[in-house]
């Protein structure tokens, strides 16, 4: 999905639903570091936080270039 497709098209999804991706993702990358379900001396080792991640950051870029989250403390950690 491109910026044009995420901003101007408005799909394929709704930003009440990307907002929920990246809310998830979010938590999920938090809470597998803080609880130790992946170990951060090996976290390109693990495909699934790796992969969450790489969507989290993409997603955390985008609302910093062109905001879609609307809420300042969006990004704070859980």
């Amino acid at each position: 999905m491109d910026e044009e497709e995420m901003y101007e098209k408005g799909g394929p999804f709704t930003v009440s639903q990307l907002c929920a991706i990246a809310k998830f993702c979010n938590h999920f990358c938090f809470r597998s570091v803080w609880n130790g379900y992946v170990n951060t001396q090996q976290l390109s080792n693990c495909a699934l936080f790796s992969s969450v991640y790489q969507l989290c950051m993409l997603l955390y870029n985008r609302d910093c270039r062109r905001s879609f989250t609307k809420d300042a403390k969006f990004w704070l950690a859980p």
